[in-house]
């Protein structure tokens, strides 16, 4: 990798790694949120479709926190292998922990794809509510 590529890799990873950690804080703070919402009386009471859609959004909340972790996981566990292959010289070897990276980096797209989908399905479950409310 040339330098130049490399100084782009890097800020590439950065930047993802910053994404994921404002999402999983965002939902965290957001459940956090609800949770003060649903210990306190409320005035006037929730509707069934408001408590509905207060259900929905701490579930796509939680699964963004689940996918984020996963993300993290994943991302580590493929470094990991990656540096095992490096280090290998032999070929069985190399390709039984080639096998393991493709697979933590399939994972992390995945977890990544959750993370995503179910914060932005928190928000739109979020600004229903919000206008169902007022």
């Amino acid at each position: 990798m040339t330098n130049l590529s490399q100084k782009f890799d890097d800020r590439a990873r950065e930047s993802s790694v910053e994404l994921r950690k404002l999402v999983i804080s965002l939902s965290t703070g957001a459940l956090a949120m609800y949770f003060l919402v649903l210990t306190k009386e409320i005035r006037p009471p929730l509707t069934d479709n408001q408590q509905t859609l207060l259900i929905v959004s701490i579930y796509f909340f939680g699964l963004c926190i689940l996918g984020g972790i996963i993300s993290w996981w994943s991302d580590g566990s493929r470094f990991f292998f990656l540096a095992r292959i490096i280090e290998s010289n032999q070929e069985n070897s190399s390709d039984l922990l080639f096998k393991m990276k493709r697979r933590w980096q399939i994972a992390r797209r995945i977890s990544d794809v959750l993370l995503m989908a179910s914060f932005s399905g928190g928000i739109l479950t979020s600004i229903v509510f919000i206008f169902y409310r007022i």
